[in-house]
């Protein structure tokens, strides 16, 4: 943590960054103010909504309101910006939510309401174009290279979709290294790439959402956040008629439709609803910006719930058409807005990752990545970052004597070269030859082409839930040794793999090394069968040309 906060300093009341230029401290018009600027990053936008309620409703709220309607207007923020659907709904729900006797209140002050509600939903960009009926449509595919899933399923929508639509591709992370308050800062890390490095890379967690959160808004308070503003100035000159986001890491690309006017929607591959979006759930306007989700399931919805003290588990038998009533009455809106809001696509993945069924293929590519007929291939990875948790794993082994069952381990380090160093090093040593790693690769970043051959050969893999890795193996028929997940954003995807019979288990209290020949043993005598998911390849093109149509 120390390589990052000592690349800047805070003297009396500026900041002074890891190039000696100073920044003075940001005089905000309040604590609203500040926090709408954090959670935006588009400075025009925060202080419209804030000089909005400042002149229309500071006056009219007692204390205990104004603290109710301030945190339910933070919550909310990202769907402001929009003249034409301003956000009543979203922001009605968010104050009940907060125990805002709203009806009573919005009785004695609505002229002063609406006046609000007006002055925070001006346009500050441009107008969207009108798009002729000879054109192919503009889709704009939000992204991050920082997150090894999310640009892969950008890349398999891309593919997708290149044929029937123009297509531009935006990595954040790009615009992110010249804007971003941490980047600036230190110079050499934004914030997504804290998570990469920090959190998965050196596994830690708390760390890594100190840094983010904590060290994150302080440095905001010196140096604006713009990223919000740079992209929707990014895409309004584009032609663009529709926004499809891959980033459900963060609640930044929501605000980009409102404020743009362009139809939308943000894509989760997780089997939960992310902790970014599912306050969105039944508050979005529903004209511009939806919610593509990869099933049905009540456990996709469970955070959802939990806002509401009900659980997946107490409906997980139900079927849409059933459960969708109990979900609408949750979050308190009728069953055709709460339709109107999402869309039911499946989990896209990338082109490249397909079951390859060929016995001569296969045998082809044992032979490329050096399988013995013998040997089993047994995968470790945990994301294009190589989560830190792969080198217990590699520690664990390296102390375990050769199994009695051949089996070869790969291990995909992705981006992580400090730790390919390591154990390729480790591997050199004459002790190695006599453990379980007898028989190892270590393979640094490798091509979607590459770990689709290496997924086929295998019998299984040992890694972490992610989104896309969990629709991968589904695809392949490849199942999961779950080692570690991140609770936030992945117990849901851990909780569909054993539902579907693709989690194995796993103790972290025992053997891991037994635990794998154990499985392979089980595997090799009884394969799984194929899992049916839902056509992602028909459902996504569908629900564009539905939002083009509107």
């Amino acid at each position: 943590m120390n390589n990052i906060t000592n690349k800047f300093k805070y003297v009396e009341d500026c900041l002074i960054n890891f190039n000696d230029e100073r920044f003075s401290l940001i005089q905000y018009k309040s604590e609203l103010h500040g926090k709408l600027a954090y959670l935006l990053q588009d400075p025009e936008l925060a202080l419209m909504i804030h000089v909005a309620y400042a002149k229309n409703l500071v006056e009219v709220l007692t204390e205990e309101n104004k603290k109710k309607f301030e945190d339910a207007l933070v919550r909310v923020c990202f769907i402001f910006g929009s003249p034409k659907y301003p956000p009543y709904l979203g922001m009605k729900l968010a104050l009940l939510e907060e125990n805002f006797q709203f009806d009573s209140w919005v009785d004695e002050n609505k002229s002063r309401y609406d006046q609000f509600m007006q002055e925070a939903n001006q346009s500050l960009y441009a107008s969207p174009r009108i798009k002729r009926h000879d054109e192919m449509a503009h889709i704009i595919i939000t992204t991050t290279s920082a997150a090894g899933g999310n640009y892969a399923v950008a890349m398999g929508l891309k593919t997708l979709l290149e044929k029937s639509y123009k297509i531009t591709v935006i990595d954040t992370e790009k615009f992110s290294e010249q804007v971003d308050p941490i980047m600036i800062a230190t110079g050499t890390h934004t914030t997504d790439r804290i998570y990469a490095e920090v959190i998965q890379q050196e596994n830690r967690m708390s760390d890594g959402f100190d840094i983010q959160m904590n060290m994150g808004r302080k440095i905001a308070q010196y140096i604006s956040p713009t990223l919000g503003k740079v992209l929707k100035q990014q895409i309004e000159h584009l032609d663009v008629d529709f926004i499809l986001s891959t980033r459900n890491g963060h609640q930044l690309d929501i605000s980009l439709s409102p404020s743009l006017g362009i139809p939308g929607c943000i894509i989760h591959c997780d089997c939960e609803v992310g902790c970014y979006q599912n306050e969105f759930i039944g508050k979005i306007q529903s004209q511009l910006f939806k919610m593509w989700l990869p099933s049905d399931h009540s456990r996709v919805f469970n955070p959802v719930l939990a806002r509401t003290g009900k659980s997946c588990n107490d409906f997980q038998d139900l079927v849409w058409s059933d459960f969708k009533g109990v979900l609408a009455d949750a979050v308190r809106i009728p069953v055709e807005i709460l339709e109107n809001q999402i869309e039911f696509v499946g989990a896209p993945i990338s082109n490249e990752i397909k079951k390859i069924k060929n016995p001569s293929q296969i045998a082809e590519l044992r032979l490329k990545w050096s399988l013995s007929e013998e040997q089993e291939g047994v995968i470790i990875s945990m994301g294009q970052n190589g989560v830190g948790h792969m080198k217990t794993i590699f520690e664990e082994l390296l102390q375990t004597p050769l199994h009695v069952t051949p089996i070869k381990y790969y291990f995909i380090c992705g981006t992580n070269e400090l730790m390919k160093f390591y154990f390729e090093e480790q591997l050199k040593k004459s002790e190695a030859q006599e453990s379980a790693l007898k028989h190892c690769s270590v393979e640094g970043l490798m091509s979607r082409s590459e770990m689709n051959e290496l997924m086929n050969i295998s019998i299984l893999i040992q890694g972490k839930p992610g989104g896309s890795q969990k629709e991968e193996c589904l695809k392949v028929g490849l199942p999961i040794m779950i080692m570690f997940s991140h609770e936030l954003w992945e117990s849901g995807n851990q909780a569909e793999l054993e539902r579907v019979g693709y989690a194995l288990s796993y103790d972290s209290k025992k053997s891991s090394a037994d635990q794998t020949e154990r499985h392979v043993i089980e595997l090799k005598a009884n394969k799984l069968p194929q899992i049916s998911r839902l056509k992602w390849k028909k459902l996504i093109p569908a629900a564009i040309e539905q939002a083009l149509s509107m």
